[in-house]
């Protein structure tokens, strides 16, 4: 992989990171719905990381969860259910940010941060042995274009 690749790869790496942190003190300190936006965007900036090893940088948020599935879910590197949980937190926030009837309580943040917490760190491992030339990308008849 290039350098530029590289790091454009680490740094969603580290943004997830960063987002994951955010959301656990956000959680902590009572403010749910923000909570469970920073811990989709954790999630978020490591699926881009595990697009970037790919050189796909999908414009949307759509297209981050639909490429992810498609590269790496349909293709048997992740589980449905790592997909589906970028999905439905994805659903999760836009409900939170954009509706002011829609309120998170406690425990759903809890589940969501535990559903990010474990999508980063099983896309960082991924990613982490990818960049360290230990996994290939998906080949051609694995991933249909």
């Amino acid at each position: 992989m290039e350098d530029c690749s590289t790091n454009i790869v680490e740094r969603h790496l580290s943004k997830a990171v960063e987002r994951l942190r955010a959301a656990e003190k956000l959680l902590i300190d009572g403010y749910y719905e923000d909570a469970v936006s920073r811990a989709y965007y954790a999630m978020y900036h490591a699926a881009m990381a595990a697009l970037a090893t790919l050189n796909v940088f999908p414009r949307t948020h759509e297209g981050v969860v639909s490429e992810f599935g498609r590269r790496f879910v349909l293709t048997g590197i992740f589980q449905r259910e790592l997909g589906r949980s970028l999905a439905e937190v994805k659903a999760a926030r836009e409900t939170y940010e954009y509706t002011v009837v829609a309120e998170a309580s406690r425990s759903e943040a809890e589940h969501i941060l535990s559903k990010a917490r474990f999508f980063v760190k099983t896309v960082k491992g991924y990613v982490k042995a990818y960049v360290n030339g230990k996994k290939s990308k998906p080949t051609s008849s694995q991933v249909e274009t």
